[in-house]
């Protein structure tokens, strides 16, 4: 019944209910040490429920977790940016980490407005229960005044015996001593109320200036960030506006891309029938337990694969889609291009077995990993670190990734098989974005 108009308080009207609440509960004066013990769990309760309006802590932390992940990346990001802006060649490469960082960018100020938002409605509380908590304590101290004025005109300890023994029964009489007693223990609770108010008001003031200095913070991070932004807007403009004027460059880069798919694929294909040829000859088609294990082991972690590197960004994904800077023209690819930072080197995402390792000239090398059934693929390597037969293991690094020297790109070429099947490779690794 005391709760109920309680529960459903917006922050508009949070302020004006809590006044309500405290002058409802905390009157002028209490006729008896139960009524406040009364009114101090209502109070305590109507607290426990209010805070539901407000994001929970599990979503604040979230929220600074997402936060945290995104600033990484747009370092990341700028990192790679500056590997291959200090080249004199501009690539399509940049153009597309310059819009994943736009993206991040716009993520992060989102991120950014609901911790504001909330800290706002944290700090609207908090006001408020600070306002109440000081009314409170001027009416507890104003009562405590008064009893301590009585207590002072009273304080006769022969009255006190005549008001005791000039009852008319032994029942009046008991009832007036008991009533010196619970006074005296009301106005120590008292006491000790006003001492315990004023502990909680001033650790709800600290905590009022610590939201209003975070929140400062957070909007001057707005700030610096939404200038970045309008910088890296800037910059994908300009960076757009020289890409085109680039056609025949970017058509090259186009055809020598399509030609090194072609070669990887014939090489794939060709892989793989000989393997089939193998087994034929063994007399067996079926996969051994070791392989079906693996089969099954690679497929049961179908979107929790590791990454083929420790770190770097999709510039371009699976599949077949327009150019994002020449009109008409669509692109073809088997796997996914992730570029990373010089001197990475690509690593298994699986337990297997090398089944081959490919040269392309001009291109660089290729190392295939049999999972059973499955076969990963990891294109562009300098050197490699594995041989054809050799056991290895998730994560262990097979080859040192390519850095191209005319635009500074470290990018790493990445395909799953199924039999003869190419498959979409960020179907498989662990959030692939």
């Amino acid at each position: 019944m005391f709760l109920k108009p309680f529960l459903s308080i917006s922050p508009k009207n949070m302020k004006g209910s809590i006044k309500i609440a405290y002058k409802f509960l905390m009157p002028g004066s209490l006729n008896s040490l139960k009524a406040t013990i009364f009114s101090l769990m209502v109070i305590s309760l109507f607290f426990l429920f209010f805070p539901i309006i407000l994001f929970s802590q599990k979503d604040k932390q979230t929220l600074e977790h997402k936060k945290k992940n995104l600033l990484e990346e747009i370092e990341y990001q700028n990192h790679l940016l500056k590997e291959t802006t200090s080249n004199k060649k501009l690539s399509l490469g940049q153009l597309i980490i310059i819009n994943k960082n736009i993206s991040a960018r716009e993520n992060l100020i989102s991120t950014i407005n609901f911790q504001v938002r909330d800290l706002s409605l944290q700090i609207e509380e908090t006001m408020a229960l600070v306002e109440a908590m000081e009314n409170d304590l001027k009416i507890l101290k104003t009562e405590y005044a008064r009893m301590v004025y009585h207590a002072y005109k009273n304080r006769n300890s022969y009255e006190k015996i005549v008001f005791v023994f000039s009852a008319k029964d032994f029942n009046q009489a008991f009832k007036r001593l008991k009533y010196y007693e619970q006074f005296t223990e009301y106005r120590k609770s008292q006491a000790a109320l006003i001492v315990k108010t004023q502990e909680s008001l001033k650790l709800k003031n600290a905590d009022l200036e610590r939201k209003k200095l975070e929140k400062q913070q957070l909007l001057e991070t707005e700030k610096t960030e939404k200038q970045n932004l309008t910088q890296a807007k800037e910059k994908q403009q300009s960076t757009l506006k020289q890409l085109q004027t680039k056609e025949k460059q970017l058509k090259e880069e186009i055809k020598k891309k399509q030609s090194e798919i072609e070669k990887l694929q014939k090489a794939i294909e060709e892989t793989i029938r000989k393997e089939m040829e193998e087994q034929k000859k063994k007399g067996f088609y079926s996969m051994t337990p070791e392989m079906k294990e693996l089969s099954e082991g690679f497929e049961n972690n179908k979107g929790k694969l590791p990454w083929p590197v420790l770190k770097g960004v999709v510039t371009e994904w699976f599949g077949e889609h327009d150019h994002p800077v020449m009109k008409g023209i669509r692109i073809k690819n088997n796997g996914l291009e992730i570029e990373t930072t010089s001197g990475s080197s690509a690593r298994a995402v699986f337990d297997g077995e090398v089944s081959k390792v490919i040269v392309i000239p001009g291109s660089g090398k290729a190392v295939l990993v049999r999972h059973g059934e499955y076969l990963s693929v990891y294109f562009k390597l300098n050197e490699t670190f594995v041989k054809p037969g050799e056991k290895i293991k998730i994560k262990q690094e097979i080859g040192s990734i390519i850095t191209d020297e005319l635009n500074g790109k470290t990018e790493l070429h990445f395909e799953v098989w199924k039999g003869k099947i190419i498959l979409n490779p960020s179907d498989w690794i662990y959030k692939a974005n």
